[in-house]
C-alpha cells in the first residue's frame, strides 16, 4: 500500500483508537466516582453508628466498671 493510499487508513485507526480511549477513560472515571460514593456512604452510616451508641450509652447513664 502506497503512502498516501494509507493515509486514510491510519487517520481512520487513530480515530477509532482515539474514540475507544476516551470510552475506557469515562468507563474509568464513572467507576472510581461510584467508589468513592460508596465509601462515603459506608463511612457515614459507621459514624451515625457510632453517635447512636454514644447516645444510647449517655442515656442509660451506664458506667463502666473494671473487671478487675
Amino acid at each position: 500500500m502506497t503512502k498516501v493510499k494509507s493515509f486514510p487508513y491510519e487517520a481512520s485507526l487513530k480515530a477509532k483508537w482515539d474514540t475507544q480511549n476516551a470510552f475506557d477513560y469515562a468507563i474509568k472515571e464513572a467507576a472510581k466516582a461510584a467508589t468513592e460514593k460508596e465509601r462515603a456512604k459506608a463511612d457515614q452510616e459507621k459514624l451515625d453508628s457510632a453517635k447512636f451508641i454514644i447516645r444510647e450509652i449517655r442515656s442509660s447513664n451506664c458506667r463502666f466498671s473494671s473487671p478487675i
